[in-house]
């Protein structure tokens, strides 16, 4: 510890080399940090034409949706005010009879080609039912002819 204080209590400084040893010295602390900014500074521009380009492709969507939303706005409110001025949003009254005609018609008409085709079968069903076969005949007395089927249906 003695020689370190040694040298530090006789050690002279000399005006006409510090001086210039420590602006030396300063320089080179100076001239390290802005060549570290200047490369950051590089680094940065060299990335912003790609964000320039990305902010205009996202700034041209979003006016395109801009304009397409406004456009559909637009067209929305021509046809409500086309319909108000048509009256075509208050339902006309519909006179009665044609109300009943267009009923009438809906049940008379079959609802499909199978509800067709059953209506027919019952109707053969029914009509075979109503003509006796000579084999159901069973009593034939007085002029009267019953059948077994008829009596299960009454």
């Amino acid at each position: 510890m003695t020689l370190l204080n040694d040298l530090w209590t006789n050690y002279e400084l000399d005006p006409a080399l510090a001086i210039p040893s420590f602006v030396a010295a300063l320089s080179f602390v100076v001239a390290v940090i802005a060549i570290w900014a200047f490369v950051r500074a590089r680094r940065v521009l060299q990335v912003l034409p790609a964000l320039e380009e990305r902010v205009e492709v996202l700034n041209h969507s979003i006016s395109l949706l801009t304009d397409t939303t406004e456009s559909c706005f637009k067209a929305l409110s021509m046809q409500l005010q086309f319909m108000q001025s048509q009256n075509v949003l208050r339902p006309s009254p519909r006179p009665e009879a044609m109300v009943r005609a267009r009923r009438s018609a809906e049940k008379a008409r079959p609802k499909s080609v199978g509800a067709d085709r059953r209506q027919a079968a019952l109707a053969a069903l029914a009509a075979a039912e109503n003509t006796p076969s000579p084999a159901a005949r069973t009593v034939n007395g007085d002029g009267q002819v019953a059948s077994i089927a008829s009596t299960f249906v009454a």
